[in-house]
């Protein structure tokens, strides 16, 4: 029995998604998370309420929701950390938490272009593809498509080199 996609659930989750990338301190991440997101649900509205990829889909926006929510959490409180006054020894830790930020704001945003061109990609596949782009400096959006180029996904599995491959020809054809 394949489960059921509730289109009022689908609904609460796009809100709570764009609530999510509104509370983002910068302004260009916040347009762009937003950006993403309503693309995102825009692409998968057409996916049959009781279809496998419409479920998982729900299942991926809840943990990028999740994980998003999570780190902001721990953004504010580190933001509370800096503002009180700390003793020299924990500003160590203090810059070692904002640096851990950093990297998984980074990985988080690497990780939803990745889910945007490759939305049924597996978890496994998507560290490690997450991980080599950011190993190979694209660590946002914005520098990944001006910079990125089919040469620079050669650790892919071919079967989805191609699907980006279809989505930068889409691109260069509607003169992006």
């Amino acid at each position: 029995m394949t489960k059921f996609v509730r289109r009022e659930d689908v609904l609460a989750l796009f809100r709570r998604c764009l609530r999510s990338a509104r509370l983002i301190q910068d302004v260009e991440k916040k347009l762009m998370y937003e950006s993403v997101t309503k693309d995102s649900f825009r692409r998968r509205m057409s996916l049959p309420a009781k279809s496998r990829e419409a479920y998982n889909a729900y299942r991926d926006g809840i943990d990028q929701v999740e994980s998003m929510e999570y780190y902001q959490s721990i953004a504010k409180c580190a933001r509370r950390g800096q503002a009180e006054a700390k003793p020299l020894s924990s500003v160590a830790s203090v810059n070692d938490a904002a640096n851990q930020i950093t990297e998984s704001s980074q990985k988080e945003e690497v990780m939803s272009w990745i889910r945007s061109h490759l939305p049924l990609l597996r978890q496994p596949d998507l560290d490690s593809y997450s991980r080599k782009l950011i190993e190979d400096g694209f660590d946002s959006i914005q520098f990944i498509e001006q910079e990125l180029t089919l040469d620079d996904l050669e650790f892919m599995k071919k079967a989805h080199r191609r699907v980006i491959a279809r989505s930068f020809a889409a691109r260069s054809e509607d003169g992006q």
